[in-house]
């Protein structure tokens, strides 16, 4: 229906009327996983609305691109869209706007290893949540707060503000469930509450929609199960039969959390002694992090990439990914402000420093 009125609009001339149909399109052709026909139904709804000076309907069409592109993962052009849409959002006083900005900023910065950066986003986003008074508002802010300490490791803070989230899914919107509780399943994981983070996991797998805005938390799940059959000591078990459900997503252009995917079948091949199979997922990995300048998990792949050709008898080999692992830990140790120390303390970084 969306497609026959934007044909009738165009025929009768009606930009405004065109304009708000592009608007309206763009969720639907992004469930539908066509993320390029999203984007352009996006691209031209904002030249309508910058020709038209509506700025309230521009910023509308600016925070669903954002939206977008951090569903899909792409860091690169969330950096580049997001101030806008919090220039936008100041400038028509719509704080959701400027909150929607500020949340995929924080994110992308903190895959790209400036954890200084994403924890400040991440506050004033929990400034503009308690402006705003709306639960999810504030779910957002704790999701950010999550998956910014996983990254850094800092577990005891992501555990406390997983029980916190975890304690408010009751008020939390289904379009935001999944999404919100793979990452308080994944914290717990990390703080070895093993039984827990599986019974979590498999609770929302088995209420995951299909075909909703929601389905698309099935790449978080996914990365989540994969952590915990490492740490149960089930390589064997990785992502179980989850690989061939989001295979669909991968192949329609979501490289959300493709690195970390490639990197946990790393190390799954590491642990099942299948070297040359880790060689080749994590070489993989390592090509995904570098295109979106995924520091936060590229260091780890560097180090593991060193593990393999070690392993295999290799140490000229294994030093130059080693070697690789340290400047890109400097660089986030130089970008994470006050969460250097904990960041630099892993025991990780630790042994690869001493090498």
């Amino acid at each position: 229906y969306g497609l026959q009125a934007l044909v009738l609009a165009r025929e009768l001339g009606l930009k405004e009327l065109v304009g708000h149909i592009l608007n309206g399109l763009c969720w639907p052709l992004f469930n539908m996983r066509q993320i390029k026909q999203a984007r352009e139904a996006l691209s031209e709804a904002q030249s309508i609305w910058r020709e038209l000076g509506n700025l309230q309907r521009l910023a509308e069409a600016s925070r669903w691109m954002v939206i977008i592109n951090q569903g899909v993962g792409d860091h690169r052009r969330i950096l580049a869209e997001a101030p806008v849409l919090v220039e936008l959002g100041t400038s028509i006083d719509s704080r959701f706007d400027v909150e929607q900005g500020t949340t995929h900023l924080a994110t992308a910065h903190a895959r790209q290893g400036r954890f200084a950066q994403a924890l400040a986003y991440t506050e004033k986003v929990g400034d503009l949540s308690a402006a705003i008074g709306h639960a999810m508002d504030e779910h957002i802010h704790q999701w950010l707060r999550i998956s910014l300490y996983l990254a850094v490791g800092t577990w005891a803070e992501a555990d406390r503000w997983a029980d916190s989230l975890y304690a408010q899914r009751e008020t939390m919107v289904p379009a935001t469930l999944h999404f919100n509780l793979a990452f308080v399943a994944q914290a717990w994981i990390a703080n070895e509450r093993l039984e827990e983070g599986q019974a979590l996991l498999d609770e929302l797998l088995s209420s995951l929609p299909a075909d909703t805005a929601a389905s698309f938390a099935l790449i978080d799940l996914t990365v989540a199960y994969g952590h915990l059959h490492l740490a149960l000591g089930e390589p064997e078990a990785l992502f179980s039969e989850l690989e061939e459900r989001v295979r669909p997503l991968r192949e329609a252009g979501f490289i959300r959390l493709m690195a970390d995917e490639y990197w946990l079948r790393g190390r799954a091949a590491i642990a099942l002694g299948k070297f040359d199979k880790a060689r080749e997922a994590l070489l993989k990995a390592r090509e995904t992090a570098e295109a979106q300048e995924e520091r936060a998990v590229l260091w780890q792949i560097l180090v593991s990439l060193a593990e393999v050709e070690e392993t295999c008898g290799d140490v000229e080999a294994a030093g130059r990914p080693r070697d690789e692992a340290r400047e890109v830990v400097d660089y986030i140790a130089e970008h994470a402000g006050e969460l250097r120390e904990t960041f630099l303390d892993r025991p990780e970084i630790q042994l690869l420093q001493r090498k």
